[in-house]
């Protein structure tokens, strides 16, 4: 069973970071691959590579367009188009080399290996923080230059 499987249940376990995302993040962690002949992580045999309808794009060009950055939606939409190269960068692996190939690190224990985790988690909270603070002010000023209402309807927005 995959370590990270538990820590993640521990997080959801805390409130703060319970969300649908964190359900399907968890069932992913503690999934094999039925195909694989060492019973070996799901996620160890899935490609690196994802698809885009275009939305996370369209709606930096927006905020930018108003002048308000969006950095964390911005660098989401950067790693979502680096995904979709995955050929021209298993090229690139096999001319210069990987990383992924190095040596593994032990992995901490005791001590040591909860603070990380706990480290870990406020990681995830505050950056979850930021990107909601991020997309919160594009809403307010996107509602203000187009005059689209957004801000007092978006408890019936949410709800929908």
């Amino acid at each position: 069973s995959s370590p990270v499987r538990p820590v993640l249940k521990g997080w959801k376990q805390r409130g703060a970071l319970d969300s649908y995302m964190l359900d399907i993040t968890i069932e992913v962690a503690g999934k094999t691959d039925p195909e694989a002949a060492d019973a070996s992580a799901l996620v160890e045999h899935t490609a690196d590579k994802i698809g885009s309808k275009g939305t996370g794009l369209w709606s930096v060009q927006v905020a930018l367009e108003v002048g308000c950055p969006v950095p964390s939606l911005a660098q989401a939409v950067l790693a979502r188009q680096m995904s979709m190269t995955r050929a021209e960068r298993q090229k690139n692996c096999g001319l210069i080399g990987s990383v992924v190939g190095a040596a593994p690190v032990s992995a901490p224990a005791g001590e040591e290996r909860d603070k990380l985790v706990e480290d870990l988690y406020w990681a995830v909270y505050l950056s979850i923080v930021a990107s909601y603070a991020q997309m919160f002010q594009a809403l307010r000023i996107v509602d203000k230059e187009y005059g689209l209402e957004i801000i007092g309807n978006l408890p019936r927005i949410i709800s929908t």
